[in-house]
């Protein structure tokens, strides 16, 4: 991944990241998938590779030159491929487009209440409720934001956010409506070397 994706966080955080636009794992496109399954406790299908280059060597010559050790080392064909990818995606109502944007220009970003019962949120954008998605469901599918709300907004959240199916009904009563789709990012896809 660090050699065909991209180099900036792989998470909603920050103001540069790639959550959303680049899928999280490699496609695997080979007859025989054993020698990419991974396991903590053995010690097979586990590597060390170091490479010392140029301070100054840009990132795009760090992968191009990390592509071709992986492909004499393991043999493997791989790419960089744009495809439709599931997610879940964020949308908003008419109301939640007039309501939500904040009131209160200026005012530091705060939340009160708890993660369980329900918060308010002041001075947050869709990045920030995309993230707060995000930091309870880290392994599942990526969060997009399709609301067309640009700026802060202001909510009150009534919703356990550790329970996916709970904050889909609190966004709801805000006007957000989260659904699974598909959304095209980039995916590092392996497959066989060919004969």
């Amino acid at each position: 991944m660090l050699a065909y994706g991209d180099t900036t966080l792989p998470f909603p955080m920050g103001l540069v990241n790639s959550y959303g636009k680049y899928w999280r794992d490699p496609i695997l496109e080979v007859k025989d998938t054993i020698p990419f399954q991974f396991s903590y406790r053995k010690s097979e299908n586990r590597w060390n590779y170091s490479l010392i280059v140029p301070e100054n060597l840009s990132a795009g010559a760090l992968q191009k030159m990390m592509q071709r050790d992986l492909k004499n080392y393991f043999g493997y064909e791989a790419s960089l491929e744009t495809r439709k990818m599931p997610c879940w995606i964020l949308t908003a109502t008419k109301k939640a487009k007039r309501n939500l944007p904040t009131k209160t220009p200026g005012e530091k970003y705060k939340v009160s209440g708890n993660l369980t019962d329900g918060f308010q949120i002041t001075n947050t954008s869709i990045n920030g409720i995309i993230y707060s998605l995000w930091a309870s469901n880290q392994l599942g599918i990526p969060f997009i934001d399709k609301t067309g709300i640009e700026g802060e907004i202001d909510m009150f959240l009534k919703a356990n956010t550790k329970v996916l199916e709970e904050m889909i009904k609190g966004l709801k009563e805000v006007g957000l409506i989260l659904k699974k789709g598909e959304h095209e990012m980039k995916v590092v896809v392996i497959r066989d070397a060919k004969q």
